[in-house]
């Protein structure tokens, strides 16, 4: 990114692809972004159907797949900081 930065950031949701190795919306961010002169703000948000009270007891994603997307977002926060980027987490 360009050391002057507009003060307005760009931002990039995550959803269900926490990926970026091939993710193509990610890296046009990116690009607009650098394009744009701002910052990016990458964001996930988890839903609050995901916290209902059938969810955590298996009826909906199940305990499993709770742990499968923390661990998912721990990797996906490592391979933004070595991007010099961040990843806010917020319910």
């Amino acid at each position: 990114m360009h050391s002057k930065l507009n003060l307005s950031p760009s931002l990039y949701v995550f959803e269900n692809d926490l990926r970026l190795k091939d993710n193509q919306l990610f890296n046009q961010a990116c690009a607009q972004a650098v394009a744009d002169n701002t910052s990016l703000m990458c964001v996930y948000c988890f839903q609050p159907w995901q916290f209902n009270s059938y969810w955590l007891t298996g009826a909906a994603l199940g305990f499993e797949r709770y742990a499968f997307i923390w661990q998912s977002l721990a990797e996906l926060r490592q391979q933004l900081q070595s991007k010099g980027l961040s990843l806010v987490v917020c319910v």
